[in-house]
């Protein structure tokens, strides 16, 4: 839930998720949930709620994680056999 992650409110000391409307301007401190991350930023609860956007870093390790690894049928091999067979066994995955 996005007031769990609320930290506070800058500028409004003692504000919490009661004190704010969804599409509030003020600036806030926010706490990442994912455990590998927890992450601390600022952005106002209208970017929040009205965007659905959460940490910018958990998102651009979810991006970079996304393009790492390809979509099953999408990688090299299960496109271009030929070219992917001139790697050789010595790039293979396990």
């Amino acid at each position: 839930m996005m007031a769990d992650e609320l930290i506070g409110v800058i500028g409004h000391p003692g504000w919490t998720a009661f004190d704010l409307l969804p599409t509030s301007n003020k600036t806030c401190q926010w706490r990442c949930p994912e455990p590998r991350c927890r992450y601390e930023y600022p952005a106002p609860p209208s970017r929040r709620s009205g965007q659905s956007s959460g940490c910018p870093r958990w998102a651009r390790q979810r991006t970079a994680a996304a393009r790492v690894c390809p979509k099953p049928g999408k990688s090299l091999q299960d496109m271009h056999v030929v070219i992917a067979s001139d790697f050789g066994s010595s790039t293979r995955r396990p």
